[in-house]
């Protein structure tokens, strides 16, 4: 198994810590921090799992007496549209946008935030489970052409507009 780690994150001082922490637990050889990555649609593809451990707030304390605080600014997680429209199921953590995405247990699994226990758990879950993670897949590949595409966003948006000017 490889954990593949895509992106460059907002503050670099993360990813350093991030690789250190890899480094220190002896993960080199199974997580790979790939940095920006120009079409990660080739990663998700060939992927088992997508995987969005996403929290609201974080604060982090690093080695050298800094500290990092951050929140997410996550929506609607655009890496979670990616993966479920190339049949990859996914396993994220209950933020927002999440729910309107992921039907839990069937698309993939929904963990709550900061519960690194049921976290592993739910990963455990859709790896060993190879039959539920074709059947995962084939369904978020489906939700994700029907319920998310440009069509069906353009039609919500003109329904909400209707209704604003209604008011």
């Amino acid at each position: 198994m490889l954990l593949l780690c895509a992106g460059e994150g907002q503050d670099r001082r993360y990813l350093d810590w991030l690789d250190a922490l890899r480094r220190q637990l002896g993960l080199t050889d199974v997580v790979h921090m790939l940095g920006y990555v120009g079409n990660p649609l080739e990663l998700l593809a060939a992927a088992d799992l997508c995987v969005l451990s996403s929290v609201d707030r974080v604060t982090i304390d690093l080695p050298d007496g800094d500290v990092i605080e951050g929140a997410s600014n996550e929506g609607l997680p655009r890496t979670i549209l990616e993966a479920m429209a190339c049949g990859v199921p996914v396993v994220a953590t209950d933020i927002a946008g999440v729910r309107e995405q992921v039907e839990d247990g069937v698309t993939g699994h929904i963990v709550p935030q900061a519960d690194p226990a049921a976290f592993a758990a739910a990963l455990e879950r859709a790896l060993a489970d190879t039959d539920w993670r074709r059947a995962a897949g084939t369904r978020a590949r489906e939700i994700a052409r029907t319920r998310f595409s440009v069509p069906q966003a353009a039609a919500g948006l003109a329904t909400a507009l209707r209704r604003a000017r209604a008011k």
